[in-house]
């Protein structure tokens, strides 16, 4: 026969399931929600950052000049500064090394055991300033100092935050984070593809080639 302290014992565990299940259930609305909220935010800022760039272009597009933007660097003859990124962080991608198994660890090299993999992650090298000429790449004012010539970059990639650069010179890429990663990818692959450059010189006349002309006033200054 079933006494009380069956039934009382059964209905106490079936609450506790019940707490549990519930439990579960409002965390896991609870990360769900906060996913879509976030993927939310990261959908905004992207628009907002096509939608500035689409008026950084065409503003460039309407005036048919280039940006001349202040740089504290010493730029050569005939060499304009067309983007700055101040507070720009250098990351590039270093390897490290998994190990599985047991073994013995002895000065930094395992005897014994299991295997190792080695894995890709990107590391924060250093912060500066990040600009970009009509010939070079440059990221200054960190200890990092790097210099990319135009005729050097294969690609410009784009993040949501930041742009890869990919050259000729180095086996590894490396990642600049930036406010708006769709106007420095698109300048940078105008730039070393000579567009900018073609475009520039088309609409000088011979005398005027010798010679850099007047700066202009800056279209737009990135990270003023």
């Amino acid at each position: 026969m079933t006494n009380v302290a069956e039934v009382f014992g059964l209905y106490e565990g079936a609450l506790l399931i019940i707490a549990a299940a519930v439990i579960v259930a409002v965390i896991a609305a609870f990360w769900w929600l906060k996913s879509r909220a976030d993927e939310q935010r990261r959908e905004e800022r992207l628009d907002a950052i096509r939608r500035e760039a689409d008026h950084f272009f065409d503003r460039l597009k309407a005036t048919g000049s280039l940006p001349d933007v202040a740089v504290s660097i010493v730029l050569q003859k005939g060499e304009i500064a067309l983007l700055r990124e101040n507070g720009s962080r250098l990351l590039e991608s270093r390897a490290y090394r998994v190990y599985g198994g047991g073994g013995t660890r002895i000065r930094g090299i395992y005897i014994g055991g299991g295997a190792s993999e080695s894995h890709q992650r990107l590391r924060e090298i250093d912060s500066g300033t990040l600009i970009l000429t009509t010939d070079r790449l440059i990221f200054d004012e960190g200890l990092e100092n790097r210099t990319l010539k135009a005729k050097d970059v294969v690609s410009a990639e784009t993040w949501s935050d930041a742009v890869e650069v990919s050259s000729s010179r180095r086996q590894k890429s490396q990642v600049y984070t930036v406010g708006n990663p769709v106007i420095w990818s698109r300048m940078i692959t105008a730039v070393a593809s000579g567009a900018i450059r073609t475009r520039t010189e088309a609409h000088r006349k011979p005398a005027e080639a010798e010679s850099r002309p007047e700066a202009e006033p800056p279209i737009y200054d990135i990270g003023r």
